[in-house]
């Protein structure tokens, strides 16, 4: 039996990968001053090497694979026992993150190279934010958690028994559909908020925009500017955070469009991403020259999974699908961009769902589509700007001015260049 490339290849990445499991390990138990350890560097590197041994024994020997499984399985077990007697108060964590460590090694041998490296990065990560959780537990309020389960408990109990077909005389709403379209943007907003309330946003006023922008940029806006001082101290620094949450936006389009079609996120994706960029270098540079002060950002946002704000989007998804649909038949591709503009004044969400659906039923060709995202957004920015000159300041208005202008203008050169390469 010859050691090939291949097989030396899964054996060396199997070890790296199980020592960075390990590592998380020891340096997590050192932290917390444990003295006894189950497992450290070396052990997880041999567990995730035992994990290639066993898929390379499978085909032929199948005996040595069950063997080393049991033998492994045997001490896991055997360590948490004697662990559970030394000590008073024990986890599972290394337990499980042991058992991962064996599969990583496995789908290593099986050549799933990227699988495994972001298994373990993922595993990494899961290791590492338990102080994180821990925090956001003792944090979390009852009130974030009856919303979650209220909303759960419609969600798998009422959602099922929707009728899924349109009950209107013109065919457009289906209760079912819309109700999952709710779904879908609470669960992406939630994602932002349980990340928000784990890294929290008191670490920061940048991190605040960050999360901003995915769970609501307009609000991010509102609440921003509301601050702004006579003296203007703290006006570039305010325009950096709306501008950071506001640019991340364009990324949550790209992931909601994504969501119903790929065909429209990637038809987005070039001018959207490069917006983002463009975007974010502008917004560096204006923080790096603001003068700093200390900005209260000792807040949260609205828990997204509230009845209360679901309704609310689900009421607006519902005007807004509709009102396009009906345009569309009535007027054409006019109608669609006459409904993006003005939807994109309160919201992005629900005109992109509305047309990367109406596009997925091929009731809208995808150039119509896509337009009417880009005039959603491009409505969006005006109505936030806007904002920032009202509730803020002239100042304030005239910095976001050139913060949201430089995206805005990518796009449209993007979407200028573009023809020229590739038709629409």
């Amino acid at each position: 039996m010859e050691l090939d490339f291949t097989t030396a290849k899964s054996i060396l990445l199997s070890i790296a990968l199980g020592f960075s499991i390990g590592l998380q390990r020891e340096i997590s138990f050192a932290l917390r001053d444990k003295s006894i350890t189950f497992t450290g560097t070396r052990s997880f590197a041999i567990i995730s090497l035992l994990g290639v041994l066993a898929g390379h024994f499978k085909a032929d020997y199948i005996w040595i694979t069950i063997a080393i499984t049991f033998i492994f399985g045997t001490l896991l077990i055997s360590s948490f026992v004697i662990r559970a007697v030394r000590h008073e108060k024990i986890g599972t964590t290394t337990e499980f993150a042991a058992i991962a460590a064996f599969l990583v090694g496995m789908l290593v041998y099986e050549g799933l190279y990227m699988f495994a490296t972001f298994t373990t990065v993922a595993i990494i990560f899961i290791l590492n934010i338990r102080s994180n959780v821990l925090q956001l537990a003792d944090s979390t309020k009852k009130k974030d958690l009856e919303s979650m389960v209220l909303f759960l408990l419609i969600t798998f109990i009422v959602l099922p028994i929707l009728p899924n077909k349109t009950i209107d005389p013109y065919g457009i709403i289906n209760p079912y559909f819309i109700w999952m379209m709710v779904v879908l943007i609470s669960g992406l907003s939630f994602a932002g908020y349980i990340a928000a309330r784990l890294i929290g946003v008191s670490k920061g006023i940048m991190v605040a925009g960050f999360f901003g922008g995915f769970l609501s940029s307009t609000a991010t806006t509102i609440t921003f500017s509301k601050k702004v001082d006579d003296k203007n101290k703290t006006t570039h620094q305010l325009a950096s955070v709306i501008a950071l949450a506001c640019t991340t936006m364009y990324v949550r389009i790209i992931i909601v469009s994504a969501f119903i079609n790929t065909d429209i996120a990637m038809k987005i994706l070039p001018a959207y991403l490069l917006a983002t960029i463009a975007g974010y270098i502008y917004i560096y540079y204006l923080y790096k020259r603001s003068e700093k002060s200390r900005i209260d950002v000792d807040f949260m946002y609205k828990n997204p999974l509230e009845l209360k704000e679901a309704l609310k989007f689900g009421l607006l998804f519902g005007i807004v699908f509709g009102t396009t649909s009906l345009l569309q038949d009535w007027v054409g591709s006019t109608g669609v961009y006459l409904s993006s503009l003005l939807s994109g004044v309160s919201d992005v969400d629900a005109i992109t769902l509305s047309l990367s659906t109406l596009y997925t039923d091929e009731k809208l060709i995808l150039h119509t589509a896509f337009t009417g995202i880009v005039i959603a957004t491009f409505s969006n920015s005006i109505t936030k700007l806007a904002i920032a000159y009202t509730v803020g300041n002239k100042e304030l208005g005239n910095q976001l001015f050139v913060a949201f202008s430089i995206p805005l203008a990518v796009i449209i050169i993007v979407l200028v260049i573009t023809p020229l390469i590739t038709p629409l």
